[in-house]
């Protein structure tokens, strides 16, 4: 009797373990599938589920079933400000950022395209010069860090004011004011 138990035991356990464990299941994209490019530089996933994936040829959004993208438009300052996107945040209020080769953008889901930031446009020379955003991070406070081609920038997304971070150490001085 105490070898059954102990038989028992054992094989309740190694059966737990061996049909406890899931196969992980991945697919792949490419432009075969829908998507612009098969370069991606940034992946985030939205409040709603999407899969919105960054590429040097434009943005993705996956619903799981097909792909939408989104690329710029010469005449459309409603679109994308460039088609190489170099990294995408979401940040807490639920705003998806797209940095590109040619400013920032953020997606208005109500109207379905995108408010361009840091973008002056190649026909209006009035207007602030346009950054090069590398990276996006996000404070506690809800502020945008940009890691851009001219240092460090950080965008309050209420007042949309932008600001260069004071820095004290001489050391890290060359990352802010490149």
């Amino acid at each position: 009797p105490q070898y059954f138990l102990l038989l028992t035991f054992i094989l309740f356990f190694v059966s737990k373990i061996l049909f406890a464990q899931t196969e992980l299941r991945y697919e792949h994209y490419t432009i075969a599938n829908g998507m612009s490019s098969n370069f991606t530089r940034a992946i985030e996933q939205d409040a709603y589920g999407f899969l919105w994936i960054g590429t040097i040829d434009g943005l993705n959004c996956f619903n799981g079933y097909e792909f939408t993208s989104y690329y710029n438009q010469d005449n459309d300052s409603n679109s994308l400000s460039d088609n190489s996107i170099n990294d995408l945040l979401v940040d807490k209020a639920g705003n998806l950022w797209i940095a590109t080769n040619r400013g920032l953008n953020k997606y208005v889901r109500a109207t379905n395209n995108f408010k361009r930031f840091f973008y002056s446009g190649s026909r209006n020379k009035n207007k602030s010069e346009t950054l090069v955003i590398n990276h996006i991070s996000s404070d506690s406070e809800g502020n945008l860090w940009l890691g851009t081609d001219k240092g460090i920038r950080i965008l309050n997304t209420v007042t949309n004011e932008v600001r260069t971070p004071q820095i004290k150490n001489d050391s890290l001085r060359k990352f802010v004011d490149a």
